[in-house]
Order: C-alpha cells, then structure tokens, then sequence
C-alpha cells in the first residue's frame, strides 16, 4: 500500500505545482496585456499593432498560433496513422509559402485589415461585408471552441477539473489580455507561448522516445511508416486543399501579418516560422510514435494529456502541462482578436459607417467578450457537435470567400451580383450537402469540395454574362498554365472516374482541376473599354 500511497502523494503534489503555474502564467500574461494597452490609441493598433511589428514580432505571433496546434494535432494523428501526420505540417507549411509569396504581400500593400472590407471594397458592396463579416465571425466563434473543448478535455484529465471550471478558466486566461491590448498583446506575449510550446515539444519528444525506446518505436506495423497509405489519399488531399484556400481566407494569421512595418519585415517573419516547421513536424511525429509504443490501449486525442501524466519528473511534467496550456491559449487568442476585429469593423462598422476610431476599439472589445461568453456557452452545451461545426465553419467562410478574393486580386471583372449569389450559394449548397446525411457525406464528397464548385460555377458564369461582349482573350503565360493543368486534371477525372470512385476521392480531384481551370480563366480572360483597351481595376483601400 505504501508505493501507492507515494504515487498518489506524488500526483497530488505535480498537480499543486502545475495548478501553481497555471495561474502564474495568467498573472504574467494579463501583466503583459495591461502593458500592451498602453500601446492601444487608435484602432490600428487594436487590429493590426500599428502596423509596427518587426520579422521576430511577426515569427512569435504566427508560432504562437499555428505552432502548438500544428504540434497537438501531429502527435494525435501519428499516434493514429504514423508518419502520414507529417502530411498536416506539410500543407500547413504550403499555406504559409503562398502567404509569403502571394498574399501577405498583396495584401499589406494594399493595409488591408479585415478580408471582409477587402472583398466588399472590390465588388463595391456594403452587403458583401455585411455577409462575409458574419461567415468570418462566426468562423472564428466555432475555432474557438473546438480549441477551448480541447483544453477542458486536458484539463479534466490532467487536473480533474469539471467542465465547466475547465472552460471558463481556459476563456478568462486568454480573455484577460486579449481584450486589453489587442494586437499589440499577441505579440507581446507570443514570446512566452511559443517558448513554452517549443519546451513542452522538445520535453514530449525527447523523453517520449527515451521511455519507449527506438527499437520499440521502429518496430511498429508496418503502416506506421507508410508515408501516404492509399486509404488515407482523400483526409491528405483534403488538408491540402483546405491549407491552400486558408492561403487566402485566414483572417487571423493574415491580419498578424499585416501588421508588419514593412512588407520585407513581414516576409522575414514569415520564412522564420516556415524553418521552424520543419524540426517542429519531425519531433511531433517522434512524440506521436512514441505515445503509440508507451500506450497502444488509449484513444489518440489523450495521446499528449497521457505523455505528460507519466513523466519521470514533476517539474518535465509540468513544462509540458504549461505548453499544452499555451497551445490553446496561442490559439484561442488569434481566433476570438481576429473575430472581434471583424465584428468591430465590418459588422458594427456596417451599421455605423461613421464610426471614430475610439468607437471601433470600444467595440473590438465588446464583441471580444461576447464572443468569449458565446464560446462558453457553445464549449459548454455542445462539446460532442464540435466537429458538425467545425465542418460547417470552413465550408460557410471557404466556399462563400475564396473564388472572391481570387477575383478581386488577380480579375478585372467585378460583378456584384455574381459575388453575392456566389457567397450565399456556395456555402448554402455546401452545408445542405453536410446536413442531407449527416455525419457522414453525401456520395463521400466533402461538402467544402461541393460548396466551392457551386460558388465557382455562379460567379464565374455570371460574370461572364454580365461582360459578354466586352471580353477578351489575353495572352497570358501563367493564364495558359493554370487553364491546361485545370483541362488535363478533368480529363484524367473522367478517363480514371471508376477508380477515383473506388478510393472515394472523385469531388476532391474535381475540385482540384476547377480550381486550376477558375485561375487560368482569370489571367487570361480580360474586360475591354469600349474603345478596345483592357479595362484597369483600382479599388479605393485608402
């Protein structure tokens, strides 16, 4: 009885500790956020940091936020899959390359701060960023909560805490300086996140491999080490299609990169995160593997929570308690900021047109906090529907956003009748597809692959129709590439449908060769003047 009795004492003590810790680094981070606030006079600085942030302020936030989710969700899945996880990091890593070279640039050039104002500037619609500020809104209500379910889950586990305790402590830790310092908070305390997470990694992979042991690791099935099992050709082919699209429509990292000073400060950042991926997704799949050898009976969400309960030291324990902790909160953080920014500007700003600058900081934080009580309540009522809303969050915002950012970065034909039929109809079509058989899709196509062919479809056509005649076909060499690729995608579509059909990936490859073709068709597809001239599309971001 008595090495049970020290085991629990053992535990009870670990816990004290990381409690202890726990609400030290709340202490520090609302600390930081009211040093912050100091910085926040003007409601640039609220959203965007004043535009003032350096390569290494730009590096902490984005890690902060895409680093120890990217690490939670490659230790769960290799725990599942094996090394065919690194496929998550690996789009991921695709995501952040087109930001770097298309529209982090693109984007700050033009001091965008919300894709909403960005799209409804360019189809000239004030219900455009009515429209796309909800789907952003409620997008990002809906990440907030998968990621606060996931800490309560962690924290029951690790803690024994209830739900609710669990939720609210996880919603007021990053409430506190989020709502006071905005921006200029993120980047503040993006230096203490992304240490901890890079610690907690470290911690998880080098001991996780040290107690399982490598000949145990490496003797694993076989389809551990299948790097891209045929089975499994359709979830990777969704991750990169939803990474690449995310290139496009994702309001948070984009708004952390608009706040560089500088378009080259901005891409500095960016290519430090990009080299930071590489060991973080390596070191993730170890962690997971590990996990796999140690405690093959678990489920694989409680892959990590599990690692850290059987540390040999209460003190490596609690690093990676802290991590995962600060995972959630790097997370959270962007997503509620970058909701509220957009509720603030696009939706308050819909209805106030005028409103000062004082006005929108106000309203930052208000719809902040009732965004924050929104994820508790939804954390709380419907921990079970997260993934239905997850789903239902990227297909509104993706199929109704995407084909209209495209247009309005690289078309000179902007119609707004085609944009509002094609935002509402993609991602009305989509989530009807989702809920005709739901939880499993109709005709196994991911109801995003059908909503973006919908959205697609409707504004490419009725653009079309509402400039015929005043067209013309441009010779242009990246127009022509995108357009044959998209042409020969959707030929080996219908010469190879039976086997595409067999490995349930027909939509997805579809949806591939559209995207190509709907590229193609906007470089080389260009409206004239009436005096033949091509028409130069300029909208006003001033």
């Amino acid at each position: 009885a008595r090495p049970g009795r020290k085991n629990r004492e053992d535990r009870m003590n670990a816990q004290s500790l990381q409690i202890l810790l726990l609400f030290c680094s709340i202490v520090v981070l609302a600390y930081m956020g009211l040093m912050s606030q100091k910085r926040v006079k003007k409601a640039e600085d609220m959203s965007v940091g004043g535009r003032s942030f350096t390569r290494w302020d730009i590096f902490f936030s984005l890690f902060a936020f895409w680093g120890g989710n990217t690490i939670s969700s490659i230790v769960e899945l290799s725990f599942k899959d094996g090394v065919m996880a690194a496929w998550f990091g690996l789009a991921r890593i695709t995501m952040l390359v087109l930001i770097l070279l298309i529209t982090g640039g693109a984007f700050r050039k033009l001091a965008m701060i919300t894709l909403s104002s960005f799209v409804s500037r360019c189809f000239g619609s004030p219900f455009l960023r009515l429209v796309s500020g909800v789907m952003i809104a409620l997008n990002f209500t809906i990440f907030t909560v998968s990621s606060v379910v996931g800490a309560a889950a962690f924290f029951t586990t690790i803690l024994g805490w209830s739900v609710w305790l669990s939720v609210l402590f996880t919603v007021f830790s990053f409430l506190t300086y989020t709502t006071l310092g905005g921006m200029h908070a993120l980047a503040y305390n993006g230096k203490i996140l992304t240490v901890g997470q890079i610690l907690s990694l470290l911690v998880l992979a080098g001991l996780g491999i040290w107690q399982a042991g490598w000949g145990n690791v490496t003797a694993l099935e076989p389809r551990f080490f299948d790097f891209l099992p045929a089975g499994r050709l359709g979830t990777v082919m969704m991750w990169m299609f939803t990474f690449v699209i995310n290139a496009f429509v994702a309001q948070a990292a984009l708004q952390i990169v608009m706040s560089c000073k500088d378009i080259k400060e901005g891409k500095k950042g960016l290519s430090y995160v990009l080299s930071g991926f590489v060991p973080v997704i390596i070191l993730s799949v170890l962690a997971g593997l590990a996990a796999r050898v140690l405690y093959p009976g678990i489920s694989a969400v409680a892959a990590m929570p599990t690692l850290a309960t059987n540390m040999p030291s209460m003190v490596l324990s609690s690093i990676v308690v802290i991590g995962m902790y600060f995972t959630t909160l790097g997370w959270a953080s962007s997503c509620i900021l970058s909701g509220g920014t957009v509720a603030a500007n696009d939706i308050y700003r819909y209805f106030v047109p005028d409103a000062t600058s004082a006005q929108l900081i106000r309203a930052s934080r208000v719809a902040i906090v009732l965004l924050s009580l929104f994820t508790v309540g939804f954390a709380v009522l419907l921990p079970s529907g997260i993934e239905f809303w997850t789903i239902v969050g990227f297909v509104v915002r993706n199929a109704g956003l995407f084909p209209l950012i495209l247009i309005g970065l690289f078309w000179n034909a902007i119609s707004r009748r085609a944009a509002i039929a094609a935002a509402l109809s993609g991602s009305g079509v989509g989530m009807a597809w989702y809920f005709i058989k739901f939880p499993a899709f109709l005709f196994d196509a991911h109801p995003m692959f059908v909503g973006m062919l919908v959205s697609i479809a409707v504004v490419t056509l009725g653009t079309l129709w509402e400039y015929r005649g005043r067209l013309t076909v441009s010779a242009s060499g990246p127009g022509l590439l995108f357009a044959a690729v998209g042409m020969a995608g959707l030929a080996l579509c219908v010469v190879f449908a039976p086997h595409l059909a067999a490995m349930k990936i027909t939509f997805a490859c579809v949806s591939y060769a559209v995207c190509f073709l709907f590229v193609g068709v906007l470089f080389l597809i260009r409206r004239r003047n009436a005096d033949g001239s091509l028409y130069v599309f300029e909208p006003d971001f001033s």
